[in-house]
């Protein structure tokens, strides 16, 4: 099975609490907090980027590939 990622190059860093890490010119990630297993992540990105959990993201794609299942009662 293949996915988007294995088209891509993925790169792991490591980043201090509050060091800011850019990903082309417009998107700023930061890391807040980190306890235990939950990481709080600040995203600043222009309104056109668009940043979801994985869970928000597979719920847009399903309702892009069946536009009924956003609709309610018609």
């Amino acid at each position: 099975m293949s996915t988007e990622l294995d088209q891509r190059t993925a790169l792991v860093v490591t980043i201090s609490i509050e060091e800011p890490l850019w990903i082309g010119a417009d998107v700023e990630l930061q890391v807040v907090s980190v306890q235990g297993e939950k990481v709080m992540v600040r995203v600043v990105a222009p309104p056109e980027v668009s940043v979801d959990r994985a869970s928000i993201r597979a719920r847009k794609l399903a309702a892009q590939s069946s536009p009924a299942l956003g609709r309610r009662g018609r």
